[in-house]
This record gives structure tokens, sequence and C-alpha cells, in this order.
């Protein structure tokens, strides 16, 4: 009994980390959880993690303050790169 709470924990816990979502802050503090799907020079494409099978959505880098990515790393100003 033990060991099948322990790999139904696991497994839960494998496919909960699948789910990792990003976060875009806008300069208007505006935050949208998504999936970042690029950053290149003068654009950011994402899909909002609400509808992962939807619309790409391009926004101008300068509209944008920063990005947490699911990794807990983190791009901060990104405008000025």
């Amino acid at each position: 009994m033990t060991r099948s709470i322990a790999t139904s924990f696991l497994l839960y816990s494998i496919s909960w980390s699948s789910f990792s979502q990003d976060t875009v802050i806008y300069r208007s503090n505006i935050q949208t959880e998504a999936k970042v799907l690029e950053v290149n020079k003068d654009e950011i494409q994402y899909k909002r993690y609400s509808n992962i099978d939807g619309p790409t959505y391009t926004v101008d880098r300068s509209e944008i303050h920063s990005i947490k990515f699911s990794n807990e790393s983190s791009i901060s100003d990104i405008s000025s790169d």
C-alpha cells in the first residue's frame, strides 16, 4: 500500500512539473501566465497558459518589463538588450 502511494505521488509530481509556466510582466505591471516560445531582437512570442493550444501572441520587447521562466531564471528590463 505504501509503495503504491509513493508511486502515485511520484507520477503526480512528474506530471505537474511538465505543466510549468512562465510569467510575462508588462511595463504596465500586468502579469500574464504564459509559455514563452521565442525571444528575439524586436519581439517576444508566447502562448497564454490558460489556452496553450490557442493563438500565439507577439509583443514588442519595448512593452515588456521582464520574463520569469519556469526554471526560476528571469530576464529583466529586456528592452535594453
